[in-house]
């Protein structure tokens, strides 16, 4: 029996209706064929690759309004307000930053993390056969994003703690995303946005597998430069200037208001 990655057939299910599938042999519409298969793999991969980038560019905006907020709160304080103001935001920062060693996401320490503490399977007979079979959640002989993402919860949790509300949501979230990428780009041989069976086990029997760098966090590692953010805030004076023109109105932002946790859209910045 074959079975295809739940992704695409989902995919397929959404679009076998549409007559401008591109996926689809209009010529042979009653059947689904290898051809169509691989048709279909492509445009999905194409489809989360255009959202890995939209996500990227808003997460990058949403991370600079932050900060051009944090900025501009320090504008009205008195002088002896804005030290306390500054104090505060570093210690947060400094707190952050205190964590345990994060693994490299997809190297050996990282599974035998998973194996032992998510998984309660002795460290000692770490299988990556088995680790794959246990985390293959649908069955269907690849490991796709929420399977991937799943395993990294240990590493993500050392960089967040869900019950301070001093951490970012959307930053957390984020990092699932940025590891879960990071692991495609190392294992994801053939690049169709799938980890199979084989692409796993030859990468734990290569040498990356079994080295560990590391991992930074996004505080540890910020998504844009100064070079970025001082465009953005430019191109922003510019948009504030033109609404003030002509009397446009725009709602104010609010980096603390994230989004209910879980949601699809993850970076709401601005108004509608």
């Amino acid at each position: 029996m074959c079975f295809f990655p739940l992704p695409l057939v989902i995919l397929f299910a959404e679009h076998t209706g549409d007559n401008n599938a591109a996926h689809v042999d209009h010529a042979n519409p009653h059947t689904f064929e290898a051809e169509d298969l691989q048709k279909l793999i492509l445009k999905a991969t194409h489809d989360l690759e255009e959202l890995d980038r939209k996500r990227r560019r808003d997460f990058k905006q949403y991370e600079m309004e932050k900060e051009i907020h944090y900025r501009e709160s320090l504008q009205n304080l008195t002088a002896e307000q804005r030290v306390e103001a500054e104090k505060k935001h570093e210690e947060v920062k400094q707190k952050h930053q205190k964590h345990n060693h994060i693994n490299h996401p997809g190297s050996k320490h990282q599974l035998e993390e998973v194996w032992e503490q998510q998984d309660h399977m002795p460290k000692q007979e770490f299988d990556p056969k088995v680790f794959f079979q246990m985390h293959d959640v649908n069955g269907d002989g690849f490991l796709d994003q929420e399977e991937v993402e799943a395993v990294l919860s240990i590493e993500v949790k050392k960089l967040y703690n869900e019950k301070d509300p001093s951490y970012d949501k959307n930053e957390m979230i984020e990092e699932y995303h940025r590891m879960r990428e990071h692991i495609y780009k190392e294992i994801d041989a053939n690049h169709d946005g799938l980890i199979s069976r084989k692409e796993f086990l030859d990468y734990t029997k290569s040498p990356e597998f079994e080295k560990d760098d590391g991992w930074k966090g996004i505080e540890e590692a910020p998504v844009y430069t100064n070079e970025e953010l001082k465009h953005y805030e430019q191109q922003r004076q510019q948009l504030a200037d033109h609404y003030a023109k002509y009397g446009a109105y725009q709602m104010p932002y609010h980096p603390m208001d994230a989004p209910p946790y879980g949601q699809p859209v993850y970076y709401q910045v601005g108004g509608g």
